[in-house]
C-alpha cells in the first residue's frame, strides 16, 4: 500500500495532537484560534497550517 502525506487532519486527531479535550478543539476552530476549512459536513485543519501555528508562524488574525 502506498503511503501519501496528510493535507488536512480531523478534529479527533487534531484533539490528540494537541492534548485538549474535543470540547476545546470545536471552540478553538469557532474562535478562530486554529484554521478550519469545511468539506461538506466535515471540519478540518489543514497539517501545514496546523504545523504553522504550532511553530508560532501562523496567527489567528492572519486567516482569512
Amino acid at each position: 500500500m502506498e503511503t501519501t502525506e496528510r493535507l488536512v487532519y480531523t478534529m479527533k486527531e487534531v484533539q490528540e495532537i494537541l492534548r485538549v479535550s474535543k470540547n476545546h478543539v470545536y471552540l478553538m476552530a469557532k474562535t478562530g484560534a486554529i484554521p478550519t476549512v469545511k468539506l461538506g459536513k466535515k471540519i478540518v485543519v489543514p497539517r501545514r497550517r496546523l504545523e504553522q501555528l504550532l511553530d508560532g508562524g501562523w496567527t489567528p488574525k492572519e486567516s482569512k
